[in-house]
C-alpha cells in the first residue's frame, strides 16, 4: 500500500475521524484507524463501538491495500508536520510495517492486518441516502450545528443517568426540538421547518453526547437516515449521518428521555427583564469572590433594579453589582409586591444559561426570567416574538 497526500488534507481527514477513537478503549483495535486505498481514494475508519466514522480523501495512489494504523500516533505526527508539505505513506503487506516520509522527517510504525478490524454497522453498506428518501431527514449545516450547540452543555456527565447522557431530537412535522438536561438545568431549542420541508410527525431520537460533539463541527449539509424497526413499538437503534465525505453511524440511547414538558411552568407569579450583556459582565466580575464550594450567587429583584450578590463567608469576602431591570409581580397572593424577591443559583450554571442566548436571538438584547417562587425552577427565555429557546434552571438553597 502506498500513496502521497498533502499533509493539510490528511490532517483534516483524520480530525473528522478521530472522535470515534476511544479515550478508554476496552480492547486494542479501538485505538486504530483502518486505512484502505483503492485507486486514488483513501478510506479512513475509526470506531469505539458506540459510534463509527468513515471519512474519504482523494490522494495520489500508487499501490492499493489496507492496514490498521495507531490512531493517536499518526494523528500527532501529522499535526506536527508542516501543513503545506507532502507525506508519503507506505505499508508492507508482509509484516505490516509502516513508513511515513515528509521532507527531512521519516517515521516507522507498526501496523496490523486490516482484516482484524471490527465489523462495521450494516448501515454503512447501504446506498448513500437522498433528501427525498422516506427514512431520511435533511439539515442545512448551520441548522444541525445550532441544534447541537444550543443543547450540548446541559447533557448529564453521570453514567448512571443514561437517559440524560445525550440530546433528544423530537421531530413533529413542522418543527424539530433538541433538548438536554442533567436534572439541574434543561435546555430546549426549536427549529421550524423551512419552505416545503416536512419532518417526521412523531419521531424521537436520543443521540449520545459524542455524536452531538461531532454535529458541532459539521462542515457540510447533513442527512440523517435510519432503518425503521420491524415492530412499530420498538425504538430505532442506529442512526446514520452523511455530511461531505464523511459517514457516521451512531447507536442511539435506548433509555427514555425524561418527560421534561411536565416541568415547564404554564403560569408564573413574577417576571423579570434585563440586558444580557450587563448581566454577564456582572457575574463574570463577581465570580472572583464566589464560594468555590457552593458557587452560589443571589439575585435580588425590585421594581426597576436587579442586585447580584456573590459572597464567601468562609473567607470573609463579598461583592455585589446592580443593573437595570423591569420586575413585575403577576400574582400578589403568591409574591408580595412590596418585598424584595430573592433567589439563588449556581453562578456557573447561570452564566452558561444566559450565555447560551445570543443578542441576535433577542429583541434589544433583552432576556426574560419567569418565577413561581424562590425555591422552584426558573424559566429563562429571550425577549423575542419567535419562541425558539427555552431554559429551566433549578435554584440553590442556603
Amino acid at each position: 500500500m502506498k500513496f502521497t497526500t498533502q499533509i493539510n488534507d490528511l490532517q483534516k481527514c483524520l480530525q473528522k475521524t478521530m472522535p470515534a477513537i476511544s479515550t478508554k478503549p476496552t480492547f486494542d483495535l479501538l485505538e486504530l484507524f483502518s486505512f484502505k486505498l483503492a485507486g486514488n481514494e483513501l478510506t479512513v475508519v475509526a470506531s469505539d463501538i458506540e459510534i463509527t466514522i468513515l471519512s474519504k480523501l482523494i490522494v495520489q495512489g500508487e499501490e492499493d491495500g489496507g492496514i490498521l494504523v495507531p490512531a493517536k500516533t499518526i494523528n500527532d505526527i501529522v499535526k506536527g508536520l508542516a501543513a503545506d508539505k507532502e507525506l508519503i505513506f507506505e505499508a508492507s503487506a508482509e509484516d505490516y510495517s509502516i513508513t511515513l516520509t515528509s521532507g527531512k522527517y521519516t517515521f516507522e510504525l507498526q501496523g496490523i492486518d486490516v482484516d482484524e478490524f471490527i465489523e462495521l454497522p450494516e448501515l454503512f453498506r447501504k446506498n448513500a441516502p437522498k433528501e427525498s428518501d422516506k427514512n431520511a431527514i435533511f439539515f442545512k449545516q448551520e441548522i444541525i450545528k445550532k441544534l447541537a450547540d444550543k443543547t450540548f452543555f446541559a447533557v448529564s456527565k453521570e453514567d448512571y443517568r443514561a437517559n440524560m447522557t445525550g440530546v433528544l431530537f423530537q421531530f413533529r412535522e413542522s418543527y424539530v426540538n433538541s433538548a438536554s438536561t442533567d436534572s439541574y438545568r434543561l435546555v430546549r431549542y426549536t427549529h421550524f421547518a423551512e419552505k416545503d420541508q416536512i419532518f417526521p410527525s412523531e419521531l424521537d431520537l436520543l443521540i449520545p453526547e459524542k455524536a452531538i460533539e461531532v454535529f458541532r463541527k459539521i462542515d457540510a449539509d447533513t442527512i440523517f437516515s435510519f432503518e425503521p424497526p420491524d415492530n412499530e413499538k420498538d425504538k430505532i437503534k442506529m442512526l446514520r449521518i452523511d455530511f461531505g465525505n464523511v459517514i457516521m453511524v451512531t447507536k442511539l440511547i435506548k433509555e427514555t428521555f425524561p418527560q421534561y414538558e411536565k416541568i415547564i411552568p404554564v403560569t408564573t407569579n413574577c417576571n423579570a427583564t434585563f440586558d444580557i450583556s450587563m448581566f454577564l459582565d456582572a457575574i463574570k466580575t463577581l465570580g472572583a469572590v464566589v464560594n468555590s464550594t457552593t458557587k452560589q450567587c443571589k439575585l435580588e429583584f425590585t421594581t426597576d433594579k436587579l442586585k447580584i450578590i456573590a459572597d464567601d463567608v468562609d473567607k470573609n469576602r463579598k461583592g455585589s453589582s446592580e443593573i437595570q431591570c423591569e420586575f413585575e409581580v403577576t400574582n400578589e397572593e403568591a409574591i408580595n409586591k412590596s418585598e424584595v424577591f430573592t433567589i439563588a443559583f449556581n453562578i456557573g450554571y447561570l452564566n452558561e444559561m444566559i450565555s447560551n442566548i445570543s443578542s441576535n436571538e433577542t429583541t434589544n438584547n433583552l432576556i426574560n426570567m419567569h418565577f413561581m417562587s424562590n425555591d422552584k425552577a426558573a424559566m429563562i427565555k429571550p425577549k423575542s416574538d419567535i419562541d425558539q429557546i427555552l431554559e429551566i434552571l433549578m435554584p440553590t438553597r442556603g
